[in-house]
């Protein structure tokens, strides 16, 4: 990947913490926690009654025509044009065939629940004229080409919770392959009333139990299940030369990638961890790197034995036992937020690089000999970090890891 270079010139992300980089930079090194009672759909006898959620008050001012539009194509959307905003790029008409957009998300929307249930129950006449927009994948990345006049590729992934690398692996390629000049990743996604009544019934979600609090605690020896989050990442791809143009702001360089597939079960992840330990190797491979190289991973584990177990026992394998190397989950605050995880991984990666920060995994209290990693307990950590991979993980066995450098 040396002869073309690929930068991050623009980041965007409405996430559990707010809207905007600013407040997700805020969120990661204060340790906020964001989970709040979830009020968009009945919760029922489901053993889980709280989620990690944007408050549509916090997208600012939207065009009307977009308020149907499920929440996640909205999410999307902001976390975009930040990320257009940000780049500082000034695109001239004939260059916006040359911008591609990779959309990656993981699971439907809760409108789609809505106009199935409609369907079943009252036939298809009641059904709305927006059914077909509103559910298609396309509509993602569809809306932000049309609103931003982008003619370039917009390709939709509905790859799982790693959909959102899966994405950039395609950016990639067409970057390199010299098809576009600029790449726009996303990795959106909304908590819908399906996807928390199948987790909930495979008891993978954090319980209330007594009234005590559902904790999204990764790594703990108490961890009793994950906790659902949402919102969108979005990054600026674009390739560069072999040297810093002067002026331009480069938040980090792209320098590897893997994407694999632990061949294991379709809904569970191998419990050795194969899949991550293949898309970590294959990244620091692609990047030439070793893992002594490493200054801090951010990881995949979502609070659920499973995931976790897996990740330690990737890194331990690739690592070495013992090994030390920071790894800390910035799910223990924003939640299990499925493909727009994947971004949000990488962009807390690019930011602990820019921002010489190690974010930390919260809620943490009790030592798992299981999982015996550097965590980060609780509270961020002053580090200048050069090397950093990002992993995802999706029930299924789809991995990915992205290695990131400080460019110079």
């Amino acid at each position: 990947m040396q002869t073309k270079r690929i930068i991050i010139t623009g980041v965007g992300v409405v996430s559990p913490f707010g809207t905007g980089k600013e407040a997700f930079i805020n969120g990661i090194e204060t340790g906020l926690y964001c989970a709040q009672a979830i009020t968009r759909f009945a919760t029922g006898a489901v053993r889980s009654k709280e989620a990690c959620l944007i408050r549509d008050e916090n997208l600012g001012d939207i065009d009307p025509r977009l308020a149907r539009l499920p929440a996640v194509y909205r999410y999307g959307l902001v976390a975009a044009e930040e990320a257009l905003n940000d780049s500082v790029i000034n695109l001239r008409e004939e260059e916006k065939d040359r911008l591609g957009i990779f959309y990656g998300t993981a699971c439907n929307t809760e409108q789609s629940v809505q106009y199935h249930l409609t369907l079943t129950e009252r036939g298809p006449n009641s059904v709305s004229p927006l059914m077909f927009q509103n559910t298609t994948y396309m509509a993602g990345p569809g809306i932000i080409s049309i609103r931003n006049g982008i003619t370039g590729p917009a390709i939709a992934i509905p790859g799982g919770y790693s959909a959102g690398l899966q994405a950039l692996d395609i950016a990639v390629s067409y970057l390199l392959s010299g098809y576009i000049d600029r790449a726009l990743i996303v990795g959106a996604e909304e908590v819908t009333r399906l996807q928390h009544e199948a987790l909930s019934s495979l008891k993978l979600l954090s319980p209330t139990r007594n009234d005590t609090e559902e904790i999204s605690r990764p790594f703990d020896a108490d961890r009793d299940g994950m906790v659902l989050g949402e919102g969108a990442g979005a990054l600026m791809l674009e390739v560069s030369g072999n040297a810093k143009e002067p002026g331009k702001k480069v938040y980090a360089e792209l320098v590897g990638i893997g994407i694999t597939h632990d061949a294991y079960r379709t809904a569970d992840v191998s419990p050795d961890g194969r899949g991550l330990e293949h898309s970590m190797r294959a990244a620091l491979t692609n990047a030439d790197e070793d893992p002594q190289s490493v200054d801090y991973i951010a990881a995949a584990a979502n609070s659920t034995r499973i995931f976790d177990n897996a990740e330690v026992a990737a890194i331990q394998k690739l690592f070495g036992l013992g090994n030390k190397t920071p790894v800390s989950s910035i799910k223990s605050m924003i939640g299990e937020t499925s493909a727009a995880g994947a971004i949000f991984n990488v962009v807390a990666a690019v930011f602990a690089i820019a921002n010489s920060f190690l974010p930390p995994t919260i809620n943490y209290k009790n030592h798992d000999p299981e999982c015996d990693v550097d965590c980060v307990p609780n509270t961020a950590r002053p580090q200048v970090v050069k090397f950093a991979l990002a992993n995802a993980c999706s029930f299924g066995g789809s991995c990915g890891t992205v290695a990131l450098k400080a460019f110079a």
